[in-house]
Formats: C-alpha cells, sequence, structure tokens
C-alpha cells in the first residue's frame, strides 16, 4: 500500500514533500470531487467509479482541513485499492474492515511518505508534532497513526502524546 502511495505521488508529480491542495491534486488528475451533505448515511465522505470517471464526495459537515484532507486521501485509496470490490464484498463486515484499514494505510502513505516524513519525526513532544502538523498540514492524530503503523514510537509514546493531546483538547486540532 505505501508503494502503491509512493508510485500515485510520483505518477502525479507531486515529490514527497508536503501536498500544498489535496483536493486540486486530484481534480488535476481526472477525479472530481464534490460537497454534499452525507449526514443521513452516517459518513464523512465516499467514492466510486462511475462511467470509468472517479468521484469522491465529501460530507458539508467535514471539519477540520486536515481532516478533509485525510478524506480525501482516504477516498482515493479507495478508488485505487478496491475497485475490483462488488456491493456485495463490501456487505461483509470482514471485507469492509479490511478496505477500511488499506485505504486509512494509503491515506497516511500518500500524505506522511515513508521517505520524508520519518525523517522530520525526531522526539516524542507535542510541540513538535504542532510543528510537523502546520508543515504537512495533516492532523496529530493521524501523523501519531502512521508513526505506530511505522514502528517510529513505542505504543508507550503514542499513548503518551494522545493523553498530551487530549489534555490540551481539540484546540490544538
Amino acid at each position: 500500500i505505501d508503494r502503491i502511495a509512493s508510485l500515485t505521488r510520483e505518477h502525479w508529480g507531486l515529490g514527497m514533500g508536503p501536498i500544498n491542495d489535496v483536493i486540486l491534486a486530484v481534480e488535476k488528475n481526472g477525479f472530481i470531487v464534490a460537497r454534499n451533505s452525507l449526514t443521513e448515511y452516517g459518513l464523512d465522505a465516499c467514492s466510486q467509479w462511475k462511467s470509468n470517471r472517479p468521484y469522491i464526495f465529501l460530507g458539508s459537515s467535514t471539519g477540520s482541513a486536515s481532516r478533509l484532507r485525510f478524506d480525501v486521501a482516504h477516498e482515493l485509496g479507495h478508488l485505487l485499492l478496491h475497485s475490483h470490490l462488488s456491493p456485495q464484498d463490501l456487505a461483509e463486515k470482514s471485507v469492509m474492515d479490511r478496505a477500511e484499514k488499506e485505504a486509512n494505510r494509503f491515506a497516511s502513505a500518500f500524505l506522511l511518505p515513508l521517505e520524508t516524513f520519518t525523517q522530520e519525526v525526531m522526539c516524542t513532544s507535542l510541540n513538535h508534532f504542532i510543528h510537523l502538523k502546520s508543515r504537512w498540514k495533516v492532523s496529530i492524530a493521524a501523523m501519531l497513526y502512521r508513526c505506530s503503523d511505522l514502528g517510529l514510537l513505542s505504543d508507550n509514546q503514542v499513548l503518551y502524546l494522545r493523553k498530551q493531546l487530549s489534555r490540551m483538547g481539540r484546540k490544538v486540532e
């Protein structure tokens, strides 16, 4: 999944640094992105291929810009990784759970590439992650998920940072 994310960035000429405008990047590459109310379906975002065209629908209630960026990357992951799955496949909880994990992994790898992001994680200070958030435009929670996934931080370090984040409240995110 990391390799597919890296190849997508390479093919789109995005480099390996922060992506300034994720929506513009996907739109420049033929994806249609639209906003609509998805609250009645309990969704933040969804996507589908229709007539060989990829569509990403974002819920109008999506909060922060960093959350929106992750949602777009997550749906991009579904479109690239799961187009072979049928609605019947996705009706199976185990298949859907696996697809969600894979889309999260893709979004993390797409927004925070192994080659560059990992070189910038130098300590477990919350202030350091606040600085990284302003640079990478990705939530601290998503960065902690990526660090945990890559084994950059131990479970105890991630828990410590999540507790600090919780103590500081939503204002940090």
